[in-house]
């Protein structure tokens, strides 16, 4: 649910089998737009930058936890 979601939002998502999602990004300033964006909204969400990747290559990095709730998750999502 989470993973279409997202998808439908446009983001470049990483498929993988652990419980995160990753969202490719070309620059830094994009990555750290995305991360400040989601953090204003209370989303907390890793960057990941040069030299943990390629300059090319930034991400954010997603995670849920058995903590989060299906109504939480919705919410932040979905939100406008």
């Amino acid at each position: 649910m989470l993973f279409i979601a997202l998808e439908k939002k446009v983001l470049r998502l990483v498929i993988q089998k652990v419980p995160s999602f990753h969202s490719m990004f070309t620059t830094l300033k994009k990555t750290f737009l995305v991360t400040k964006l989601a953090f204003e909204a209370g989303v907390f969400i890793n960057p990941v930058i040069p030299p943990a990747c390629a300059p090319q290559d930034t991400l954010v990095r997603m995670a849920l936890m058995s903590t989060h709730t299906e109504e939480q998750v919705e919410k932040k999502v979905y939100k406008s």
